[in-house]
């Protein structure tokens, strides 16, 4: 029996997501510690949504150890600025003022504006595509 054709998946907002679709994973084999959705591939409104809703529910999320929030956030970060969002400033104490600053003004070179996020959006949905047709080809979906 071939384990890799059998994929641990958490079901979010109607889809089956994989544990590389949330923004943190406490135990790759307990779905229940996969915290903060933020990707449905091959749907940018849900996943503009989802990644909204970690932005705002961060501080409410338990489960998460405080030594991991920062790259938490930066990684939620990310993926707000990939997909043309604003993003929030938040203090961690274990951040340093100098270390701060830098953050923010990467956060603030790295905006995209609104003519780029359809544009965005669509190659990411023919990727998306692509990936499933290669996935499907290989038997693996």
């Amino acid at each position: 029996m071939n384990k890799s054709k059998f994929v641990k998946t958490k079901r979010v907002d109607g889809c089956d997501l994989p544990s590389s679709a949330f923004a943190f994973v406490g135990d790759p084999e307990n779905p229940a510690t996969w915290k903060l959705p933020i990707s449905f591939r091959g749907d940018e409104r849900r996943t503009r949504n989802h990644i909204k809703n970690a932005l705002v529910r961060f501080d409410e999320v338990k489960g998460i150890p405080h030594e991991a929030r920062q790259s938490v956030w930066l990684v939620i970060c990310g993926a707000a600025i990939a997909h043309g969002l604003q993003v929030p400033h938040k203090d961690f104490a274990t951040t340093s003022p100098d270390h701060r600053a830098s953050l923010q003004a990467e956060v603030a070179a790295q905006q995209i504006n609104e003519d780029q996020t359809a544009a965005i959006a669509q190659a990411i949905a023919e990727a998306d595509a692509l990936s499933d047709k290669m996935l499907r080809k290989l038997g693996l979906q």
